[in-house]
């Protein structure tokens, strides 16, 4: 009996060992499968107090997307740019890398399910307020 408890206990330090070694340590508010789990696309943003319906064809424009994957790296379309680069996300702040060099910063005010309350800021100082959805 004594072996077989000595025997679970080495199983259970090597595992939680091995998993510490992979350095996947997630300490963003939300849960990876919620931020990863498929394309973010602009569905509204936030002007002089009033949320507009950017789906429409008036603002096709500002439409955009982004997709954050668990390997660290995103793709983004539309009014913000194309391409990709690199992204963390800690507490409630994804910041977003192109060529290692700070793109945007998002910060989450909510995350549900497939919807998402943001504020975006760009380098210059300049934020938007937007909801997003999968």
């Amino acid at each position: 009996m004594k072996k077989i408890l000595l025997f679970v206990l080495c199983l259970i330090a090597s595992l939680a060992f091995n998993a510490c070694q992979k350095g996947d340590t997630w300490d963003f508010n939300y849960p990876k499968e919620v931020l990863c789990g498929g394309t973010w696309h602009g569905s509204e943003y936030l002007l002089d107090g009033k949320w507009i319906d950017i789906t429409r064809p008036a603002y096709k424009d500002l439409q955009f997307s982004i997709r954050f994957n668990t390997d660290g790296t995103y793709y983004g379309t539309g009014y913000f740019g194309n391409g990709s680069g690199t992204y963390d996300a800690h507490g409630k702040t994804i910041r977003t890398y192109v060529d290692g060099s700070l793109f945007y910063t998002y910060t989450v005010h909510s995350m549900e399910g497939n919807v998402a309350e943001i504020t975006m800021s760009g380098k210059a100082g300049s934020s938007l307020q937007f909801r997003v959805k999968k």
